[in-house]
């Protein structure tokens, strides 16, 4: 048999979905899928690449290619998956698919086709350099760092405004500028006590060591200095009752106090945690608020959800089958994305005098009517409802 080496290439369109800047290919990257023999000629039927960026938070279809390599003495190739990506410095996680058709090249049989070998891989890779551009991860992280800030901000001043009500409306109140508690007015209870004891001490006098009053009766002014004494205890306790709350066994100085360092957080005030959500709310790079990057961020992905192209991953028989003895055989499609696909099979070869047909569930197709046994190729279509994107691929079966 004479080798021969193909290099067969599927060249497939390179585009960013989230990201609002190009970068340059500047690295190529190489993965050995697998082995496969010598003897036939084959043909690359389709191939696909796509990456994500888990460092960015964005997918995008990469350039890709398959490559087929002879192995020296050996009758056999290596099938290897080229691909493009962006030196960007950011971790890439790449899944690639190929298909490729083998055919006979003997003299008396040559073209006759033989069947489809499948190959996957999903990779990672850290590649070098620097990002730019938009990134929907550092958007969403910005709104995360706004949000937290904002509900410190609103917790330090709920504590400040229910330690302030707490006061005014359980112990004190204002009538006429004169603070006052539930019982009277403060400063006028201690007043009196001031007066009443000035009244005990201006009532009375000394003369030869003996206290008098006035009328230099000393019975009548130790009297009145004792009864102006205990008025004066009586001012002096109603004040010291006003200004001491029992509930809480503090002063009112005491709870006013607190109520003050309450609306302090890590030795700031309530105000300067206002301004800091206030600052932590807008995103300079952009000038914009935290809120339009995040709804910009949110439309951006839902772009690129919608943009999503379809991606048929693998085709196989259920169980990993690829025959039946029956007259069904129903095979299952690995998809991307995985739901709202509509598909259509097209019969590319079958046995003669045979009239099979087919019909769907969900991502599964079975194929019935299959009354002459033999070899049946056919070439299924998926269709995205919402997008109109489709990808076709190539299988083939075998009725007993």
């Amino acid at each position: 048999m004479r080798l021969k080496l193909f290099l067969y290439s599927v060249s497939l369109l390179i585009f960013f979905i989230c990201c609002t800047e190009r970068h340059a290919y500047a690295a190529s990257y190489s993965h050995k899928l697998g082995e496969i023999s010598t003897k036939y000629e084959y043909n690359v039927t389709s191939a696909n690449c796509v990456g994500f960026n888990v460092s960015q938070g964005f997918s995008q279809q990469v350039s890709a290619n398959i490559t087929l390599k002879y192995i020296n003495g050996s009758y056999r190739y290596d099938v290897y998956l080229n691909y493009n990506l962006p030196d960007d410095g950011s971790s890439w996680e790449v899944t690639g698919s190929a298909f490729i058709s083998a055919f006979v090249t003997a003299f008396t049989d040559s073209g006759r086709y033989i069947g489809t070998y499948s190959y996957y891989a999903n990779l990672l890779i850290d590649t070098p350099g620097s990002y730019s551009g938009y990134s929907p991860k550092t958007a969403t992280d910005a709104a995360n760092t706004a949000k937290t800030a904002a509900e410190a901000a609103k917790a330090s001043a709920d504590i400040a405004a229910a330690a302030a009500n707490y006061i005014r409306n359980s112990m004190l109140s204002v009538s006429g500028g004169i603070v006052q508690d539930a019982s009277g007015t403060v400063l006028t209870a201690a007043r009196a006590a001031r007066d009443n004891a000035a009244n005990a001490k201006t009532s009375l006098s000394v003369s030869g060591g003996i206290v008098q009053d006035a009328s230099g009766t000393v019975l009548t002014a130790a009297r009145a200095a004792r009864d102006n004494a205990a008025n004066a205890k009586t001012s002096a306790d109603t004040a010291a009752s006003r200004v001491w709350d029992s509930a809480e066994g503090k002063s009112a100085a005491t709870l006013a106090k607190e109520a003050k360092n309450n609306t302090y957080k890590d030795g700031r005030t309530a105000a300067h945690w206002a301004a800091n959500a206030a600052l932590n709310s807008w995103y300079d790079p952009e000038s914009k608020g935290v809120a339009q990057v995040a709804a910009e961020a949110r439309d951006k992905a839902n772009t690129a959800v919608q943009n999503t192209p379809v991606i048929i991953s693998k085709v196989q028989g259920q169980g990993g089958t690829t025959c039946t003895t029956g007259t069904t055989f129903t095979a299952s499609v690995a998809i991307t994305p995985g739901s709202g696909i509509s598909y259509s099979v097209t019969y590319t070869s079958k046995p003669a005098g045979s009239n099979p047909g087919y019909s769907v569930s969900g991502n599964n197709i079975t194929f019935n009517n299959l009354t002459v046994a033999g070899a049946y190729a056919v070439t299924i279509t998926a269709t995205n409802t919402a997008t109109g994107g489709s990808a076709q691929t190539g299988f083939t079966f075998f009725k007993l």
